[in-house]
């Protein structure tokens, strides 16, 4: 959260143009791979959750094995008051699904989100805040 101290009268014409650079890590969930039968008898692996079981019974010499998901996630989202008055939004991520199962390397990420706005506001205008928040890893 950032908040910054304004000033602007009641019925004043507002320019909001806010340009802001976040970055931080981002996030890669492990997941289970269970073996499971193929027709015919082949064994495969299936992936689930940490929170799932292996519900079928596979030989001993074919356990469930837990690696670095698929699915790597960063994202914000941002929203910008006034007073207490709504400006605007904005969200962006860098998401990605990777090809194969492994640790990511590079974590770093970065967006960039940007709110442009004018308006007239019925009020006495004294702060502006940014709101930050990472958006859900689903």
């Amino acid at each position: 959260m950032a908040e910054f101290q304004v000033r602007g009268d009641e019925g004043q014409a507002l320019l909001f143009d806010l340009d802001v650079a976040v970055w931080g890590n981002g996030y890669q969930p492990d997941i289970r791979l269970c073996p499971h039968y193929l027709p015919g008898g082949a064994i495969d692996y299936r992936e689930q959750t940490l929170f799932e079981f292996c519900y079928i019974s596979i030989p001993p010499e074919y356990p469930h094995v837990i690696v670095p998901g698929k699915n790597f996630y960063y994202g914000v989202d941002m929203t910008v008051t006034c007073s207490d008055m709504a400006v605007g939004v904005d969200s962006d991520n860098r998401n990605e699904l990777l090809a194969g199962y492994g640790e990511m390397t590079n974590k770093y990420r970065d967006v960039r989100l940007r709110v442009d706005k004018q308006g007239v506001y019925i009020a006495t205008l004294k702060h502006i805040m940014l709101s930050f928040e990472i958006q859900s890893r689903s």
